[in-house]
């Protein structure tokens, strides 16, 4: 069985049911580089099987090495936002595979085609191909399936999956990192963009970025169970939301912390980043628990949105509701007993 545990008959199986489609409408639920490049690596091994194939994204580029890959690959030219999306065209998910998500609106989907390494849910068979395990980036699995299928990617598209890879296995020093990522990443790179994956993965940050992440490492408590918890005092715009991330990342390197929550409102949301160093700790279920089916990780990293009260408009009100969840949060907290990791 190949490294990434799909049968020779079952990319077979895929590309027989891609060729049948007529259109495929490629979903990005995170804006982020595993993201964007397994959904442009997707539609480049649709258009080799002769399927036309749009990319659309929810959410916005704000996390200052989104708008990097934004402006470096020309994705205003190649992506488009969710609501240009035709409801009636075959859908294919991406490094999620969630087919309730807020981000895509009220209605459940029902893919075609689910490509995604957090879980493990394989559901493989006529008209369908729903392909989930566990592993360091959806990037590796797109690229695998594309490269079994005697596809050569451009420069570019081998650049975005490479970063996906690099950007969510940590430099491929993550725990969940999986030898198809290794290999993925090497032999992509015979046709990436060295200098361009240098620049990417040193983005630069804003002074507005720095002013943000810098508070939230300021508003930041030490809970009972060793769960450090950040939260931004203000309300950020919706193309800050990916700075809860920085913080969080940050913060996990404190020597007392388990498990770090760095919370914020974001576009009247509230938004969770979680991050733990300790991969035996099971993060997918902690973050249920306090919030809700909404939420979900991988080994040590993981998110969650909470919805306010639609009727709560104004700043004042919302960060009163933000104030008034935070005190139940601190209750559950109080109340959560973190297992004892050898």
């Amino acid at each position: 069985m190949p490294a990434s545990g799909l049968s020779d008959a079952e990319v077979a199986q895929f590309a027989e049911l891609v060729r049948g489609l007529p259109r495929l409408a490629i979903l990005v639920a995170q804006v982020d580089p595993d993201g964007v490049g397994s959904a442009l690596g997707l539609a480049a091994i649709a258009r080799s099987l002769g399927v036309e194939a749009d990319v659309f994204y929810a959410g916005s580029f704000g996390h200052p090495q989104s708008i990097m890959l934004w402006e470096a690959f020309g994705l205003e030219a190649r992506i488009r936002p969710i609501r240009e999306r035709d409801p009636m065209t075959p859908t294919a998910l991406v490094d999620s595979s969630k087919v309730r998500d807020a981000r895509f609106g009220a209605v459940a989907l029902d893919p075609v085609v689910i490509v995604d390494h957090h879980g493990n849910a394989r559901d493989i068979g006529a008209g369908r191909f729903h392909y989930v395990v566990p592993g360091g980036a959806a990037s590796s699995l797109v690229a695998d399936i594309g490269f079994r299928l005697g596809l050569q990617f451009d420069e570019d598209t081998s650049t975005l999956l490479a970063l996906g890879i690099l950007t969510d296995t940590e430099g491929l020093a993550y725990v969940g990192t999986r030898p198809i990522d290794r290999h993925m990443y090497a032999r992509l790179m015979d046709a990436g963009d060295q200098e361009l994956v240098y620049r990417v993965s040193r983005f630069p940050m804003t002074e507005r970025a720095c002013s943000i992440v810098q508070r939230m490492l300021t508003h930041r408590a030490m809970h009972p169970g060793s769960i450090l918890v950040s939260h931004m005092p203000d309300i950020l715009d919706a193309t800050e939301g990916e700075y809860l991330a920085l913080a969080a990342d940050i913060l996990v390197r404190h020597a007392d912390a388990r498990l770090v929550l760095a919370l914020g409102i974001v576009d009247g949301v509230v938004r969770v980043s979680a991050r733990t160093r300790e991969p035996s700790l099971p993060l997918p279920a902690i973050l249920r628990h306090l919030f809700g089916p909404d939420s979900g990780a991988k080994e040590c990293s993981g998110g969650a949105r909470m919805e306010l009260p639609s009727s709560v408009r104004d700043d004042r009100r919302l960060l009163g509701r933000f104030h008034l969840y935070q005190d139940r949060l601190r209750a559950q907290l109080a109340e959560l007993d973190l297992p004892t990791v050898p």
